[in-house]
């Protein structure tokens, strides 16, 4: 995990983009959205009885890039379930061996700004 933060417009997004081009160079499977984006879907999965899908599909990506944290509304539902979501990647790792090579093929990445 990689946790970037700064004041607005020093590039914290532009930095973020560079590491995501640099991995998914490498290999890696790579998915970039705003923070705020990410909660409202993993807030209706909660909703709908679907969240355990919702993280399984996210745990295909070796690296989340979340944009915009900041503008994340501070109540206990929304931090919730991005704890939920940290929790889950962080368990993941963890608890099973991931192989160091990627192959390239299937690689996404969604920037949220360039």
């Amino acid at each position: 995990m990689i946790l970037i933060f700064g004041p607005p417009g020093v590039g914290k997004s532009h930095v973020g983009c560079g590491i995501g081009h640099a991995l998914i160079d490498a290999g890696y499977r790579v998915l970039t959205m705003r923070t705020s984006e990410l909660v409202q879907r993993l807030q209706a999965a909660g909703q709908s009885v679907q969240l355990p899908q919702v993280l399984a599909k996210l745990d295909r990506y070796d690296l989340l890039i979340l944009d915009d944290l900041s503008h994340v509304r501070k109540d206990q539902v929304e931090t919730s379930v991005l704890f939920e979501l940290i929790a889950e990647r962080y368990d993941g790792a963890a608890s099973s061996s991931r192989p160091t090579s990627r192959s390239p093929a299937g690689t996404t990445y969604s920037p949220t700004r360039v």
